[in-house]
């Protein structure tokens, strides 16, 4: 399964042709209240949990190490500007909170890089451990959906994208 933003291109003759090209996406290390430091290995975690999800459905994930090292050396705290300098499109930024005893709660926003404006946002909450694997694939699945694709339609129930990357129409 692939996510794709779709270009379209004329070719010789009036035919045109859809050509998918993988969306690239850079995950930030998500926040997490100071007076909980039994986050600190979910906050951490969070964003190497949906470079998985999000690898394994086809999207082009900045790795973990260059975004720390820009965001280091340009002294950076401006998610934003850290996605444009390790070449992503998109920035997933959030933060994770225990509202109360064994319930975790994660709040994500889905960000172009080059308009600075939210494409979506979501909040997921569930019993926590037992239910973070769901809630973050849960995240992936609201995070990238129909919004940020536009002209392709998700089907969820069956996770495949529609129409096929290189359809050709005449």
């Amino acid at each position: 399964m692939k996510h794709h933003m779709w270009r379209v291109l004329l070719l010789y003759g009036g035919g045109i042709v859809l050509q998918a090209q993988a969306a690239t996406v850079a995950i930030m290390r998500f926040q997490a209240p100071a007076n909980e430091p039994s986050l600190e290995w979910v906050q951490l975690g969070i964003p190497d949990l949906l470079m998985v999800e999000l690898s394994a459905s086809g999207w082009q994930v900045v790795d973990r190490e260059s975004i720390e090292h820009v965001i280091g050396e340009q002294a950076l705290d401006d998610n934003v500007r850290a996605g444009q300098l390790v070449g992503a499109e998109y920035v997933i930024s959030g933060s994770v909170s225990c509202p109360e005893p064994g319930q975790i709660s994660i709040e994500a926003a889905l960000t172009g890089v080059q308009s600075f404006s939210t494409v979506n946002m979501t909040s997921q909450s569930g019993e926590y451990p037992q239910e973070l694997g769901e809630l973050i694939r849960r995240l992936a699945d609201e995070l990238t959906g129909t919004k940020l694709i536009g002209t392709a339609i998700r089907a969820r129930s069956e996770r495949k994208w529609f129409p096929k990357p290189e359809a050709v129409i005449f």
